[in-house]
């Protein structure tokens, strides 16, 4: 197992220290907690088709993909869904398909892609001008801290966070850090930030505010939130954790927006003398309100 899990879908390959498939979510405190106590890194993997060497390491690798696989709940009328980190994304749109719902990012492995793993990169594809990112569909997060101590994570008022943000747990200073890079480097986040809203590399601070300097060109034509979709005065740590790949907790169940599926496609395909002729197409494509645009 430990040479089976030494490489991923990069060039790298190194070898773990041991490899651990959780049968139950109460498995995973328990892991954390051991690693903690004996000072074990933790990795935790989806299906480790990442391309930069980010399900390897001289680590405990953590695969919740054989067991911690299941959706456990869906529910329309809120357009949500519970969902295990090991599920894989085909496999959770069969079964939300069957009443006319499907996940919204679709990244080219979501036969295999599981939803850990996508939170984890924060994965996207070709609809994400229309769905955003995963950190855009991320309601709720049920995550174990460095410590093994678990914490869910969800939108809550500015108020209540600075009450969870007294005492000395690790969830309490989750939150201690996380007003303070609001209330210090909120300026220094608007004016340095990326400016783009497709972006998944480094820590999504900007969650924490909320803002972002733009937003998916179609955006409105799914949702009447505000982008990113967290409430202005509110805070919600689980979208900021989301792109994170597995440094700062472990997710063991997720709550994701669900969105309906079309009743109907229609595909173009354009043909260019050039790629640069392509991609500078690309803003004229734009105004025609297409649910995807894909470079081939």
């Amino acid at each position: 197992s430990r040479k089976l899990y030494s490489s991923d879908a990069s060039i790298y390959e190194i070898e773990p220290l041991g490899v651990v498939f959780p049968r139950v979510e109460d498995d995973l405190p328990a892991i954390v907690a051991l690693a903690a106590e004996y000072g074990v890194p933790v990795l935790p993997r989806g299906s480790g088709s990442s391309l930069a060497g980010q399900t390897v390491g001289a680590a405990l690798v953590v695969d919740c993909s054989r067991h911690l696989n299941q959706v456990l709940s869906i529910d329309p009328e809120s357009r949500s869904a519970w969902v295990q980190p090991g599920l894989v994304l085909n496999d959770f749109n069969r079964v939300a398909g069957q009443q006319g719902y499907k996940y919204g990012p679709d990244p080219a492995s979501a036969d295999r892609a599981t939803f850990g793993g996508m939170l984890g990169n924060n994965s996207t594809g070709a609809h994400s001008i229309l769905y955003g990112m995963s950190s855009d569909n991320l309601l709720a997060l049920d995550a174990v801290l460095a410590d093994g101590s678990q914490a869910r994570l969800a939108s809550l008022s500015q108020a209540e966070a600075g009450r969870r943000a007294e005492g000395d747990t690790r969830e309490a200073q989750l939150y201690a850090a996380a007003l303070a890079v609001r209330e210090q480097y909120g300026q220094a986040i608007q004016e340095r930030w990326p400016r783009v809203w497709r972006r998944a590399s480094g820590y999504s601070l900007n969650y924490l505010l909320p803002w972002a300097p733009s937003q998916p060109p179609m955006w409105s034509q799914h949702s009447d939130a505000a982008y990113p979709p967290v409430a202005p005065g509110e805070i919600n740590l689980a979208p900021a954790l989301v792109g994170s790949e597995g440094t700062l907790a472990l997710f063991k169940r997720a709550q994701v927006r669900i969105v309906p599926t079309l009743p109907h496609t229609v595909l173009g395909v354009l043909s260019y003398d050039s790629v640069a002729a392509a991609c500078d197409a690309a803003p004229e494509l734009l105004k025609l309100n297409p649910s995807a645009v894909e470079l081939i």
